[in-house]
């Protein structure tokens, strides 16, 4: 029996009852952007709204404090 394969853009019901419109997302990274306090900056709210705007549906982010 051969599988059904799954496009990106197929949209990704989660556990939590929320359905992605897509399967596209990005993993927490380095950005680089903070300034010499870890701060954030006004390049990081650059970046994540260019990423924002990508089409990807699931941005996961890390250490934002």
């Amino acid at each position: 029996m051969e599988k059904e394969r799954i496009g990106l853009d197929t949209p990704l019901p989660l556990p939590c009852g929320v359905t992605l419109p897509n399967r596209l997302g990005k993993s927490a990274m380095t950005e680089g952007c903070a300034d010499h306090l870890g701060r954030a900056t006004e390049s990081h709210e650059r970046v994540y709204r260019v990423w924002g705007q990508s089409g990807t549906e699931l941005l996961i982010t890390g250490n934002i404090q």
